[in-house]
């Protein structure tokens, strides 16, 4: 039963690169498919949700990471669509099972380098941050950025603009997803006829989306490394 579990697990990751190598631009040549399929194989067999306890996060990520290849890879064949709807599905459940295995892997070659210790007993989720001094943080680093009003931006962000805004043709020499964002916050401005309430949208969301990674950098380097400064 164990062997036919172990085939049937082979069968499915043969498959899955097969469908996912195109979204990745990867060469499909047999060094490398064979090569991805082994390493996403023993990822697979070694994917332990009862002592992977962030699963969820990887989850997550493996998500995001599979739209953002699925969107450029839309772009980069002009959007068009020759697949039914069925088979549609198919390949982005291919590229989400791709994606998670390719997280778990790099997961595994964490806890292997770390012998299995830095993995263990830090948990980016429960470090039992104090939610005053996360507060705290976060508002001083949001505060830091009004040294740059009214804002700035450069180049490559002006040029994802022009993406967002149909004055220039969508293109990957610039992150997709980060261009469709960028469109949801100029929605506002263009709704309202004043494109500089969604620069401004656009500015205080990069903005408080930094303070928040940042001020949470800082508390959990204090907090998620104390047992390791401390050796």
């Amino acid at each position: 039963m164990k062997m036919k579990r172990q085939i049937c697990k082979m069968f499915i990751v043969l498959l899955i690169t097969r469908i996912s190598l195109p979204y990745w631009l990867i060469p499909d040549t047999p060094v490398l498919y064979w090569g991805i399929a082994g390493v996403l194989a023993y990822s697979w067999c070694n994917f332990d949700t009862g002592k992977q306890k962030d699963k969820r996060i990887i989850l997550f990520v493996a998500l995001l990471l599979s739209g953002s290849v699925f969107s450029a890879y839309m772009v980069q064949n002009g959007f068009l669509i020759d697949d039914k709807n069925f088979v549609l599905v198919v390949k982005l459940l291919s590229l989400i099972i791709f994606s998670i295995l390719v997280l778990n892997c790099l997961y595994l070659l964490m806890d292997r380098l770390s012998c299995g210790c830095f993995i263990g007993k830090i948990d980016i989720t429960r470090t039992g941050i104090d939610a005053k001094k996360l507060r705290g943080s976060v508002v001083f680093v949001f505060l830091c950025w009004l040294l740059y009003y009214p804002g700035l931006i450069m180049a490559d962000s002006a040029n994802s603009i022009y993406q967002a805004l149909g004055i220039y043709e969508w293109s990957n020499h610039f992150p997709v997803v980060y261009s469709y964002i960028i469109k949801l916050c100029l929605l506002p401005g263009i709704l309202s006829g004043n494109l500089n309430i969604g620069y401004a949208v656009y500015t205080l969301m990069q903005m408080a989306v930094m303070a928040c990674v940042l001020g949470y950098a800082v508390c959990w380097i204090r907090k998620g490394f104390s047992w390791y400064i401390e050796q």
